[in-house]
């Protein structure tokens, strides 16, 4: 959505006032849930990454964490103004307009942060070496998505994400085997 036309189109006044309070709805959970879950996720994985590796690649840990928050700031923006254009629908060009660098903000900061984690598997050897490969090309294609094609970033965000939870699931997996037989 560009412009408050485009925007009022998704809203027909038939049904406007169901349409607002479903968005309303997703607009807080996307708040309270959705962006606190992934912003935890990506940035736990990066610390978990940074505490196995410390110096420079830890470093570079520490720029996905931090890149992560931001984005996840942006993605709280994004809601405030959402919520804004709601209020007063069809809502203003400006509103629209500190939107969109907002949302692309957050979508590129996200896409370098999984390709920095992807990287830093990357650099492990054996099978988190070929996951950590596809979990940064997954973050590349998503962040050429964002300028490219939007089905780009969506397919990239979804194989670099549920690759690195898996990634995630298999050494937390193993950290505990490796703790169980240690105090055994």
């Amino acid at each position: 959505v560009r412009t408050p036309a485009e925007l009022a189109a998704l809203f027909p006044e038939t049904c406007r006032d169901v349409h607002v309070a479903a968005q309303r709805q997703g607009l807080w959970l996307d708040a309270l849930a959705f962006i606190p879950s992934y912003t935890a996720f990506l940035a736990l994985s990066l610390a978990a990454l940074h505490r196995e590796d410390g110096d420079s690649a830890g470093k570079l840990a520490l720029l996905g964490i931090g890149m992560t928050i931001v984005a996840a700031l942006c993605d709280q923006f994004e809601g405030v103004q959402l919520f804004r254009l709601l209020d007063s629908l069809p809502g203003s060009q400006s509103t629209i307009d500190l939107l969109i660098p907002a949302v692309r903000l957050k979508f590129a900061l996200l896409a370098i942060a999984v390709t920095i984690a992807g990287y830093l598997h990357f650099t492990r050897s054996g099978w988190r070496k070929a996951a950590g490969a596809i979990i940064a090309i997954g973050g590349m294609f998503a962040l050429i998505g964002l300028f490219h094609d939007r089905v780009w970033l969506m397919s990239a965000n979804a194989l670099a994400w549920l690759l690195l939870l898996a990634v995630n699931i298999v050494q937390a997996a193993r950290s505990d085997r490796s703790s169980n037989k240690a105090s055994s």
